[in-house]
């Protein structure tokens, strides 16, 4: 029987322990929901029974499971992982200092246990202890210090006094306002930047930025990088005149949310082209779906936002002709990994987190969309717990 892993996580990235001894303050911490099944992401039934080794080599982690802290001889042994019985593992993983640390799961005795939808890299880090040696975050801004917000993203890159880490197998994140955490391979980061979507960026106040580097021989971390904005970030769907197309994305069974447990696969979107094709669609049209989501980060409760383009699809000859005798339903994959970590403000008074799909089609060899649909989707979302 196969044996397929898959991990929903808090958040892939927490603050290092202000303390000696392991924390698991929320702060500090991120959780982790492993499920052993035999189908993959999740699906098909539980197996029981089964010890998971968990393997990080990083000196700085400890883990938790079932109120105890795991021993192991040496940061070469895995963590061995026993859950409760019932092919679920929750774990709580904290570091004592700032570590990016690579995450493998198999079962034991089983090497070739296929393990889905893992984010590869955690992340613990903060903008504390910085150095003077290092440069800080190379931003780009205009002659008056700001961020120009009239494009997607921005690309963050850094200075020549990080290259003695260049092909030394480094890892490096980018720490955004303490509310958003990157991390990436170092020899790729130093040659093309970080990417950073706008929509993470705070429009009335100063933002913040800073590199942690973690080599074989120890961890760095940037002086902080300022700067504020220039223009208007965009977190939903917006009133268009191109808004003319009756069909409007949806969620499996049409759900409103998405919670942490939808996370062991991807979250899928469905758009229908329905019978008939009353909104004209055309071979060759092409389709681009946006998904918007706005929630908290769990470790301040500060406002957290994305906006994600997900994979286009054109439309065949072969879907239109299928519209004069059914509908024709087109799919689109969420990476989990993208919406992890979105949860509701803070519980005093606790707000919800919100997310909103949204579609353009474009003509085929148009630059540009012509047109939207007149409804966009939208629902609540809870990745931190569920709701």
């Amino acid at each position: 029987m196969a044996h397929y892993i898959s991990a929903v996580y808090s958040n892939t990235w927490a603050h290092e322990s202000p303390t000696e001894h392991p924390t698991t303050d929320a702060g500090y911490t991120i959780t982790g929901t492993i499920t052993v099944t035999d189908g993959p992401n999740g699906t098909g039934t539980k197996i029981p029974g089964k010890v998971l080794r968990m393997s990080i080599p990083s000196s700085m982690v400890s883990i938790q499971e079932n109120g105890k802290w795991i021993e192991r001889d040496s940061v070469n042994e895995p963590y061995l992982l026993h859950g409760d019985g019932q092919g679920s593992y929750t774990i709580y993983i904290v570091a004592a200092d700032k570590t990016i640390a690579n995450v493998h799961y198999v079962v034991d005795g089983e090497p070739d246990t296929s393990a889905t939808n893992l984010p590869r890299l955690l992340t613990f880090t903060s903008t504390n202890n910085p150095s003077t040696t290092y440069g800080m975050p190379k931003l780009p801004v205009d002659d008056t210090g700001h961020i120009a917000v009239d494009v997607d993203e921005i690309t963050v890159k850094m200075d020549d006094s990080y290259k003695e880490f260049d092909n030394q197998n480094a890892e490096i994140a980018l720490l955004i306002n303490d509310t958003y955490c990157v991390a990436m391979d170092f020899d790729l980061a130093y040659q093309e930047g970080f990417k950073v979507p706008v929509v993470w960026l705070k429009e009335d106040d100063t933002n913040l930025f800073s590199f942690t580097v973690v080599s074989v021989i120890n961890s760095v971390t940037s002086p902080i990088a300022p700067a504020k904005l220039a223009g208007e970030i965009i977190i939903m769907p917006q009133v268009d005149k191109r808004r003319t197309l009756q069909s409007r994305p949806y969620l499996e069974r049409h759900f409103t949310y998405i919670n942490a447990a939808d996370l062991a696969g991807p979250v899928t979107v469905y758009l229908d082209l329905p019978k008939g094709n009353p909104d004209k669609f055309a071979a060759g049209d092409t389709i681009d779906v946006l998904v918007y989501i706005n929630g908290y980060n769990p470790i301040d409760y500060a406002p957290k936002n994305h906006k994600l383009a997900l994979k286009a699809k054109t439309v065949l000859a072969a879907d239109i002709a299928d519209t004069a005798n059914e509908d024709v339903t087109f799919t689109f994959d969420i990476d989990p990994i993208d919406l992890t970590g979105y949860g509701p403000s803070a519980p005093k008074n606790p707000q919800p987190g919100y997310f909103y799909i949204d579609y353009t089609v474009t003509k085929k060899g148009a630059a540009d969309a012509d047109r939207m649909p007149t409804k966009w989707m939208g629902g609540r979302i809870n990745t931190v717990n569920n709701l």
